[in-house]
């Protein structure tokens, strides 16, 4: 009989533990999705590695401080897409479109980061709708209608490691052929299309 006893009161006190355990909320890990979710939202400052863009510390150029409040990049490898859609930056057309954009941003990486071209980064530019003169050889066998104003710094970018693809479907309406590019110059069947490719292949769409 009272072995019996013992035996229904070792339950009682198990069913209850259990239903009392079974009723506390349970805590919140420290590693809850929405506290993990705003921890990622958090960008460290990144040191800047050389900083010597005009020969001077960012400290010597800017002013004291300047160096402990600027961020440099800080994911590795680096890949750029930049969409060329008009010829000229500014109405008299002395200034090319995003040229210039690419130029800065090479700087920024070589000097300023100490990347390599090919190896850390990669630049690609896509040439289509009223950029299209961009990539007209003016030194052809078959020059264009019109000549390229900017030519040599399209090709000092390419001597960079930038490559250009040009749109088929801007050299179809504006008659460009392949006889009027710059030796080098790549072809994409839509300069639209293509910059969503790339942007799927993990480049970084840059519209300057």
């Amino acid at each position: 009989m009272f072995l019996q006893r013992a035996l229904v009161y070792i339950f009682v006190v198990c069913l209850v533990g259990c239903e009392a355990t079974a009723s506390v909320p349970a805590k919140k890990s420290s590693t809850d999705s929405s506290i993990g979710s705003r921890a990622t939202d958090l960008v460290d400052d990144i040191d800047c590695p050389v900083g010597l863009v005009n020969g001077m510390t960012l400290n010597d150029e800017f002013g004291p401080g300047t160096a402990a409040i600027t961020r440099c990049l800080e994911h590795r490898p680096i890949k750029v897409v930049f969409q060329i859609n008009n010829t000229c930056s500014n109405d008299p057309c002395t200034k090319p479109y995003a040229l210039e954009n690419i130029e800065n941003a090479i700087k920024d990486y070589e000097v300023t980061h100490g990347l390599i071209a090919g190896v850390d980064f990669k630049v690609i530019a896509v040439v289509h709708a009223k950029g299209y003169l961009l990539v007209v050889n003016n030194d052809a066998a078959k020059p264009y209608k019109e000549a390229n104003p900017f030519q040599s710094q399209v090709e000092a970018l390419m001597a960079q490691g930038v490559k250009f693809y040009f749109c088929q479907n801007t050299a179809r309406t504006r008659g460009v052929v392949t006889e009027n590019l710059i030796p080098g110059i790549k072809y994409v069947t839509s300069g639209v299309t293509a910059l969503a490719d790339f942007q799927a292949l993990g480049y970084s769409y840059v519209q300057p």
